[in-house]
């Protein structure tokens, strides 16, 4: 399949009116290794393929947020493929043994396909910045102290052109939809329901 095909399909899926996060996936996973990636472990309870993971995830975000207006005015089919490619770089950071080269692994996989996606350069440079790193999830596990979290959140807001506060909440409904995928209302075990 010629690249400029996939990055039509995936434009199209991303547009319809009745947005369907099977259908997203099923387009990324026309590519070979997304496809491979999709197929890994995400390191968590009964042995959660990427795939399903990332279909809960999507799913949390049409539930809570499909007609909300984006921080920013976040193009929402770009947020739905930020959303779908989120994790891609977890099951070859699994497979090294550092879970923590997840972000570096994801920003490498988004340019080595970015010809597929169906976004400018600003929109790559700042799918980047939204995934590369966690200073809420780290704050939460104790992994940084408020002042790291705040610097991360910083330097993140930077390398994605905006405003400290709008990033914030943008990140903030990408950490709710990542983590409500652990719970039971998205259709998993109940993890962190609590």
């Amino acid at each position: 399949m010629n690249m400029s095909s996939l990055s039509q399909k995936l434009q199209d899926v991303l547009n319809e009116s009745d947005f369907n996060p099977q259908k997203l996936m099923d387009v990324l996973k026309e590519n070979p290794f997304l496809r491979e990636q999709f197929q890994g472990d995400v390191g968590v309870w009964g042995g959660l393929a990427l795939e399903q993971h990332t279909l809960m995830v999507l799913r949390q975000f049409e539930k809570y947020f499909k007609d909300q207006v984006l921080p920013g005015n976040i193009d929402r089919s770009f947020f739905r493929l930020l959303l779908g490619i989120h994790d891609i770089g977890k099951p070859l950071a699994l497979l090294a043994g550092d879970k923590w080269l997840q972000h570096k692994n994801t920003k490498l996989i988004i340019y080595n396909i970015r010809r597929i996606l169906p976004l400018t350069d600003q929109e790559i440079d700042r799918m980047i910045a939204v995934l590369d790193g966690d200073p809420i999830g780290s704050y939460y596990r104790d992994r940084y102290n408020l002042e790291q979290s705040i610097e991360e959140l910083q330097r993140m807001a930077s390398a994605a052109q905006m405003r400290l506060d709008t990033f914030f909440d943008l990140l903030t409904i990408y950490f709710q939809v990542d983590a409500g995928a652990y719970t039971q209302d998205a259709g998993g075990r109940a993890a962190l329901d609590h």
